[in-house]
């Protein structure tokens, strides 16, 4: 049986949700996901593959995209108890006071992330700390170097929308709300940095 799901103008994390439910659902041959945006065509991609989907085909036209996958689905083990930290940012600034020695702090914690021998697993931004993996942003050597090291680095594109600060994204991927809350609650949980 073949399943299409039409998540076009449908606003982050729907796309995501309606593929999870979909495979969650099971008994399709070919499961197809039509969305309109290239950050909606990237979550549901990671989505699937994350599911252990490792078919899948992507056919763009007049901007909508169409990915597919088969029923074929590889066994994904559960490690999450044993997932390291991730760390969750809301605001480019560490801690509350003077914006100036938060944005000190906070350039002075991602360079020390980089130096320690264990490092988490993920990074979270959201709000106004999109801008620290934007273009130009003073702490962007020091997220490029963690996510070289295999940090992986998801940021709210929701956010970046807001902001207007999409199109100057220069490290990590942009996220929606269902993974980043996924995230969250894995392994240990996650520890607010902000």
């Amino acid at each position: 049986m073949n399943r299409s799901i039409d998540a076009r103008a449908l606003p982050c994390p729907k796309p995501v949700i309606l593929t999870k439910q979909a495979v969650d659902e099971g008994g399709f041959t070919t499961l197809q996901i039509i969305v309109d945006n290239e950050p909606a065509k990237e979550n549901v991609k990671r989505f699937l593959t994350r599911s252990g989907y490792t078919n899948l085909s992507v056919f763009e036209e007049h901007g909508e995209f169409t990915i597919t996958t088969d029923s074929k689905r590889k066994q994904v083990s559960d490690t999450a108890s044993l997932a390291p930290k991730t760390l969750f940012f809301s605001s480019e600034y560490l801690g509350s006071g003077d914006a100036a020695l938060g944005t000190l702090l906070m350039r002075g914690f991602l360079y020390a992330l980089t130096e320690l021998d264990q490092k988490p697993s993920r990074l979270v931004f959201m709000n106004s700390s999109v801008s620290l993996a934007t273009e130009g942003a003073r702490t962007l050597s020091d997220l490029q170097k963690l996510e070289h090291s295999g940090v992986e680095i998801l940021v709210c594109g929701t956010c970046l929308d807001y902001y207007h600060l999409t199109d100057k994204l220069a490290v990590g991927i942009i996220s929606n709300m269902y993974t980043i809350t996924e995230a969250l609650l894995e392994g240990n949980g996650a520890v607010n940095i902000s």
